[in-house]
């Protein structure tokens, strides 16, 4: 009994006994079937390929014992996954499909890098000369005929089900295809010494110790492979350079989606209002510039909007010296003009509608009329004056 009847309980499990018990076998039919024209590197991994991808996509279906014929009989594992690596190997056959072929497209397992794959002498390289010349039906049926051992009738059946045309005729040029060019025919003045060493050459081939599936393997050319190699790099790199000049490009002209905030400075308010909080928030993008929004955040009710200002460097690496200031009204009713800066501000002064001096980065006096103009200005450690951030300018050195 089997691999197939001893352990498969569902047509995918009975097709996965067979593909293994029978992988020499299939992987010689889907070799010597496929094209020469793809090249020995190119049809080995194919007829592997064609091979391993026998299997049944889905669990579903009946049970798939072998009937009273044996495995060979209608219906049976081995003839289901024959069909399959045959429909592979038959399409694979057609001028389109064969050039893609030496081009390992579409890509699937397996996959060799770096070494060239091909059949050892004496083995199924021969035995896919002698159809070498016929149309890839013949050579299949050739394979199962003379080396699997299969009746006619059988590979005809075969052959209809991979959707082969004319499959009775590929069957008929399969048996006339001549066998004395193979093995060595030692009496050349003996007519018949050839046509003997070829069926003697087959039946090794039929030998269950004689393994198909068996490769020679080399390495690529290795200076050719180091070229391509440097190539692949530079063309990486290259790409990369492209893409970062790209997103840098796009970066620059949209605002970064997550803005940053951060506290300025904090400042005592009068009339016990407490303690608030000046805040930075800065969306920035790329290239520096950015948009930023300046708070005041008292210790009770909602911040208040201070500053708005666009495409500029405040609040970032590149403008660290902020002063802003606004007018807010006190718990007693009172409006107070109120101004704070950055850690570098050592003092700042108020002119225009309300004029007030401090030492320290905070600035508190009396409001002047709403709609009065106020000028500050602020002074950091460096010496150098900074205006108040507002929707056209300031924040600047």
């Amino acid at each position: 009994m089997g691999t197939s009847q001893r352990f498969g309980t569902t047509a995918v499990e009975q097709a996965e006994a067979v593909i293994v018990e029978q992988y020499p076998r299939l992987v010689r039919l889907a070799y010597v079937t496929l094209p020469g024209t793809s090249g020995r590197h190119a049809r080995v991994l194919l007829a592997h390929r064609a091979v391993q991808r026998a299997l049944p996509h889905t669990r579903g279906g009946g049970p798939g014992v072998a009937g009273p014929g044996g495995p060979d009989s209608p219906g049976a594992p081995l003839e289901d996954v024959r069909v399959r690596v045959l429909r592979a190997s038959l399409a694979r056959a057609g001028r389109t499909r064969a050039a893609l072929a030496r081009l390992s497209w579409p890509p699937a397992p397996p996959f060799v890098w770096g070494l060239r794959l091909w059949p050892p002498a004496g083995g199924i390289d021969e035995a896919a000369r002698l159809p070498a010349g016929a149309s890839a039906p013949v050579r299949a049926a050739f394979v199962l005929h003379r080396l699997d051992g299969l009746p006619e009738e059988s590979v005809v059946r075969l052959l209809r089900a991979a959707g082969a045309a004319d499959p009775a005729d590929a069957v008929r040029e399969a048996v006339a295809v001549p066998v004395g060019d193979l093995g060595d025919a030692g009496d050349t003045a003996d007519p018949d010494a050839g046509p003997r060493a070829g069926e003697a050459f087959l039946r090794a081939l039929r030998n269950p110790e004689f393994d198909a599936s068996v490769v020679s393997a080399r390495p690529t050319d290795l200076l050719r492979r180091r070229r391509r190699a440097r190539a692949v790099w530079a063309a990486t790199a290259a790409l990369a350079v492209v893409g970062g000049v790209l997103a840098a490009h796009t970066a620059s002209r949209a605002p970064d989606t997550r803005p940053l905030a951060g506290p300025v400075a904090d400042s005592e308010l009068p009339d016990g209002g407490g303690r608030a909080v000046w805040s930075c928030t800065r969306a920035s993008g790329w290239a520096g510039p950015g948009d930023v929004l300046v708070q005041l955040r008292p210790p009770s009710g909602p911040p208040q909007d201070v500053a708005r200002a666009r495409a500029t460097a405040a609040c970032g690496r590149f403008g660290q010296h902020l002063l802003a200031g606004a007018r807010w009204r006190s718990p007693a009713g009172r409006w107070y003009q109120l101004a704070a800066g950055s850690r570098e501000v050592t003092g700042i002064t108020a002119t225009g509608a309300v004029r007030a001096e401090s030492k320290g980065r905070s600035l508190v006096a009396p409001a002047g009329a709403r709609g009065a103009a106020v000028r500050l200005t602020g002074r950091p450690a460096s010496g150098a004056g900074i205006t108040a951030l507002d929707g056209a300018a300031g924040g600047r050195d």
